[in-house]
């Protein structure tokens, strides 16, 4: 009777078991991808990025550091890190915050910056992800 009721209680209790094959990230790391349009040259890529640090991360007291890569991706610096191929318009930016709760209010202050003021410029904001990395989410 015990052994039936602690496989009661187990079944039960997968209810509170969060679906998720892997959780969120704990670090302050946000990355932001670059993609200009194919026939853009890496002077433009560079330009674009500079204005976006000059506009959004110089200053910002939640961000503790950011370094950018021009024509290329990070080098891997984790595991989980997707490194991207070289191409002339493409770029990232790599931006650690001060802590989980300024990468929380980070991430949507440079989304709407890049959709207002960088129109034209395929920009993607995602936090350093856990587990293989998947890119952008599909969404219906």
């Amino acid at each position: 009777i015990v052994t039936v009721l602690v496989f009661a209680a187990s079944v039960a209790g997968f209810g509170l078991v969060q679906q998720q094959f892997f959780p969120p990230s704990d670090r302050p790391e946000l990355i932001v991808d670059w993609n200009l349009p194919q026939n853009s040259s890496i002077t433009e890529t560079r330009d674009q990025m500079e204005r976006f640090e000059q506009r959004a991360l110089a200053g910002n007291p939640d961000i503790d550091h950011f370094s950018s890569y021009i024509g290329e991706g990070a080098v891997r610096f984790v595991l989980a890190y997707d490194v991207q191929p070289a191409n002339p318009y493409f770029g990232q930016t790599v931006i650690v915050t001060r802590n989980i709760e300024a990468r929380n209010r980070v991430k949507p202050a440079l989304e709407k910056l890049l959709r207002e003021e960088f129109v034209g410029t395929d920009a993607f904001v995602k936090p350093l992800e856990l587990g293989p990395p998947v890119g952008r989410p599909v969404q219906y």
